[in-house]
């Protein structure tokens, strides 16, 4: 019975975390992917790249509430949101532009 009761709290410690880590992936059709990125964090697509021929990552973020989420989108059409934080600051520098040379 003791057993019984000590492993009582790590199962629900166990459930209440893979609860949790269920909410942060959540899938669905692109288009309702999408909307519910754009309008619950107000967050829009800055880029996207091919990840190998089966599907594509889209990068999301609002300059305005500092969140960012990563979307990947699959042949098949449906979405999943893979990754999403906070703290987004956008970068200003131009990539692939050669700086001047000051002298």
């Amino acid at each position: 019975m003791k057993r019984l009761v000590a492993f009582v709290p790590v199962l629900l410690i166990a459930t209440t975390l893979a609860a949790s880590a269920q909410t942060i992936t959540w899938c669905g059709p692109r288009t309702e992917v999408v909307r519910k990125v754009e309008h619950q964090f107000g967050e829009t697509r800055r880029g996207m790249g091919l990840r190998g021929q089966g599907s594509v990552m889209e990068l999301f973020t609002s300059d305005e509430r500092g969140t960012w989420s990563l979307v990947r989108t699959y042949t098949n059409g449906e979405s999943c949101v893979e990754a999403v934080g906070q703290d987004w600051t956008p970068d200003r520098v131009e990539v692939g532009v050669a700086e001047k040379d000051p002298t």
